[in-house]
């Protein structure tokens, strides 16, 4: 998430097979009846080399798929349940912007900006795209064509957002927050977000996701001395098992912007 008056980081970034796209639904606040597979989009946008395709999942909620000009159809989804019949859009053109409009939520695309921005029935707003924030480029893990995908929206300073999943590291406000959404023994990851301004963002891809990725990543080098080696009991695929441990230390340098200097930071 990006702050409007701070300059954040703040962006998701995702990465999964090519073919599988990018998306997010967003939802207002309330109860969702119910959501879909596999929705023929209400609304298609062409921006660039990228295809933006809007469609409604309940009377409260849409989805936003983003893919390459040339990436293959939407394949069915296993994190929305179906449904008989989705609801219908209301599209409205306001000059530069087209208006779609549900019950009891709005999406607005800006042709000027290039950007999405989300509404409650009321027409407060929700939840807006930051400019330029949008990235989809090809990238390769394991030598398999995917996709590597940031978005990045617009924070208020007073507002707070929850989710990710469940980690030990003490936070429950984790605007701002950088977070690496990964599944290992001791925490478990969800890419949903819950906002205090009344709306929720699921970012709908298989692939791992970073929230608020630093601009700075640190660079750490190991140190040739190694700490003491201890034994310990792990749980494997074969059960229980004991394993050595050592501990290594790193070293890595920063620079603080204000007020300060380049500084040499042990781990």
């Amino acid at each position: 998430m990006t702050d409007k008056k701070t300059p954040r980081s703040g962006a998701i970034t995702r990465r999964a097979l090519l073919g599988s796209g990018a998306g997010a639904a967003i939802v207002s606040s309330g109860l969702v009846q119910a959501a879909i597979r596999i929705a023929s989009p209400a609304f298609v946008i062409r921006t660039g080399d990228l295809s933006i395709a809007v469609s409604a999942l309940s009377d409260r909620a849409f989805r936003v798929r983003v893919v390459p000009l040339e990436a293959p159809p939407a394949t069915p989804s296993e994190m929305l349940a179906p449904i008989a019949k989705p609801p219908i859009l209301k599209r409205t053109r306001e000059g530069s912007r087209t208006r779609l409009t549900l019950p009891q939520s709005q999406c607005v695309w800006d042709r000027a900006t290039g950007c999405l921005s989300f509404y409650d029935g009321a027409g407060n707003l929700l939840l807006s795209e930051a400019p330029g924030s949008r990235h989809v480029a090809q990238s390769t893990i394991g030598n398999e064509p995917t996709l590597a995908v940031t978005q990045g929206f617009a924070s208020p300073a007073d507002e707070r957002l929850y989710g990710t999943g469940c980690f030990q590291d003490g936070h429950l406000d984790i605007r701002g927050l950088p977070r690496r959404l990964t599944q290992v023994n001791t925490q478990i990851s969800q890419p949903f977000v819950l906002s205090s301004k009344g709306y929720g963002l699921l970012w709908h891809n298989p692939g791992m996701a970073e929230l608020n990725r630093p601009d700075r990543p640190i660079a750490l080098i190991r140190q040739a001395t190694e700490g003491d080696a201890r034994m310990a009991d792990v749980t494997t695929s074969t059960g229980n098992a004991r394993v050595q441990r050592r501990d290594a230390v790193f070293t890595g340098k920063f620079t603080v912007p204000k007020g300060g200097a380049t500084r040499s930071c042990l781990i």
